[in-house]
């Protein structure tokens, strides 16, 4: 399954990342991937997936709860929905080529804030007193884990538009997801 993700806001380049920064991106990612939960072949997936769980060891439950959050990662390694994902990245922000380093912060650390906003935080990692928001329970998430990524490309390119904020974090991502079974036993499930 591929699709296609976005994101338009500053990313930091830091170590550590603030907890603040990645729930934003979570909150800016998950309207997109409840769209695509709605989409098939999602869609007839969704009650055995997300909303509906007994309790039954043979039924599939993909949410994880994490304070008054349930995270819901669309890859996941769960029992037979055991997926993997790819991500290519234009990384599109508002400075002359050679000044993302200089300029922007460290390439590589604002790609970790980026996947670790895409991911499951712990408990320790959501702002102090965060709640959901109305629309947010579920809360989705693209990955249970960022050890699921099993690869990633990222293309850097200047953003041309004029009307933008002065800000050198201040990026806009394309994000290509394609999603793979781990094992060939989920060819069965139509995704």
């Amino acid at each position: 399954m591929k699709f296609i993700l976005t994101y338009k806001g500053d990313l930091l380049a830091t170590t550590r990342g603030v907890s603040s920064d990645k729930q934003a991106i979570r909150r800016y990612i998950h309207p997109q991937l409840k769209n695509l939960w709605e989409l098939e072949p999602l869609k007839s997936r969704r009650a055995d997936l997300v909303d509906r769980y007994n309790g039954n060891q043979n039924e599939i439950q993909l949410s994880k709860n994490v304070s008054k959050f349930r995270f819901v990662p669309l890859v996941s390694s769960r029992s037979h929905w055991d997926m993997v994902a790819k991500l290519d990245i234009l990384f599109l922000r508002p400075s002359a080529p050679g000044d993302l380093i200089r300029n922007g912060g460290d390439l590589d650390n604002r790609i970790k804030l980026l996947i670790d906003g895409l991911r499951v935080p712990s408990e320790q990692e959501l702002p102090v007193g965060e709640v959901p928001q109305d629309d947010e329970d579920p809360f989705f998430v693209l990955l249970e884990d960022d050890a699921l990524v099993v690869s990633f490309g990222v293309e850097t390119e200047t953003l041309l538009q004029s009307n933008l904020t002065t800000s050198q974090q201040y990026v806009e991502l394309i994000i290509r997801v394609e999603m793979a079974p781990r094992k060939s036993s989920m060819a069965n499930l139509g995704v």
